[in-house]
């Protein structure tokens, strides 16, 4: 039951009424009174009491503490800890002297951003070279696209080394924000409906989630293989959220600390099935209610990480059960968009369904 602490003039006619009942001969309600001041004072700091029991009262549930306690109190006591921000990561490809090789510590700019090579590069027989770099930054904004553009920070250092790079396909990327307040919350009010218990699967799904960048994972033991669980994660700031080796390797080894002696444990990324969209005989047909139709569909493909974390819809196929897309939310969707008046869904004809493994991302809308 929520709480709300009466305005501040309820409180003033309540001090009136009093004085009128514990007074008797006095009358507080005509103006010039010197009981009306004085009913007005005490409804005045009764206010701050009572708007003070109102914060109190939010703080006391996860669900609706400020942030600052959500974090000190309630994620302490379930030792759900905020992910920090994460780094950058990717591939840059440029030129250099044939043969050259360059250790890790070179720096690359991309505005105000620097990039630094983590291992050592060297060029091929025709002068190309690839080289792994990290953002010196951690957070979103370092995230770039295949195909953008760096510059070498100190040429004067590197006389052989090219200075103009291109991030190769696959981008650098991985970058995440701090985790967001409503993520967070929602992840501690998973642990609070869903308690440890020892290596349930939703231990597994909960431990993953703590891993910084993981924006939604699902468990499920193996048909036929005792003590076998395959844990599918989707990590922020990658392409549909598909996950990298790296993303991979960094939930297997934290989840392989927690696990129980015996468990087998395997970390594995989602394979991408497009789901292409077709749309007829849509009303009005402008370039506004398309791109309201895209943001729609794409809040819709955002990942349902079973309570933990939930965005969206989608979930990948598993080995005890297939995934079934409905079309009745991909029409919904559409119908959602603003200004859409009419439409009718023509692709896919029927519902998709994913099998283990298979995680649905969206593929091209053609309007007809």
């Amino acid at each position: 039951m929520a709480y709300t602490s009466p305005s501040l003039n309820s409180l003033a006619r309540s001090a009136w009424a009093a004085i009128r009942t514990y007074l008797p001969g006095s009358d507080a309600m005509p103006k010039k009174n010197t009981l009306v001041v004085m009913a007005k004072s005490w409804g005045l700091l009764l206010f701050d009491v009572y708007q003070r029991i109102e914060w109190t009262f939010r703080q006391i549930f996860a669900s609706t503490a400020d942030e600052d306690v959500l974090e000190k109190i309630h994620g302490y006591e379930e030792n759900v800890l905020r992910k920090a921000a994460r780094r950058a990561s990717g591939t840059i490809t440029g030129t250099a002297d044939a043969g050259e090789s360059f250790a890790a510590g070179v720096r690359f700019l991309r505005g105000s951003i620097g990039y630094v090579s983590t291992a050592t590069a060297t060029a091929d027989g025709s002068g190309s070279i690839t080289i792994s770099v990290r953002a010196e930054v951690a957070g979103a904004a370092a995230n770039l696209s295949a195909g953008d553009s760096l510059t070498l920070a100190d040429p004067g250092s590197y006389l052989t080394l090219g200075t103009d790079f291109t991030v190769a396909t696959g981008g650098v990327a991985g970058g995440t924000d701090r985790e967001d307040v409503e993520d967070y919350r929602a992840r501690i009010l998973d642990k609070k409906r869903r308690p440890p218990q020892g290596g349930a699967l939703s231990d597994y799904e909960q431990w993953a989630m703590e891993v910084p960048g993981v924006a939604a994972a699902w468990a499920a033991r193996t048909v036929n293989s005792p003590g076998t669980v395959t844990i599918w994660i989707l990590v922020d700031g990658r392409v549909n959220g598909i996950p990298t080796s790296d993303d991979i390797a960094a939930v297997q080894d934290y989840i392989d600390s927690l696990r129980r002696i015996g468990t087998d444990i395997s970390v594995v990324a989602p394979v991408a099935q497009a789901v292409n969209i077709t749309i007829t005989g849509l009303t009005p047909n402008t370039a506004s209610v398309r791109a309201a139709i895209a943001d729609k569909l794409a809040a819709l493909f955002a990942p349902d990480a079973d309570g933990a974390n939930p965005r969206g819809r989608m979930k990948p196929g598993t080995a005890d059960a297939n995934f079934i897309l409905s079309r009745s939310w991909i029409s919904e969707a559409i119908s959602q968009a603003t200004g859409e008046q009419r439409h009718a869904l023509t692709a896919p004809s029927s519902d998709p369904s994913f099998a283990a493994g298979r995680y649905p991302v969206p593929g091209t809308i053609t309007y007809a």
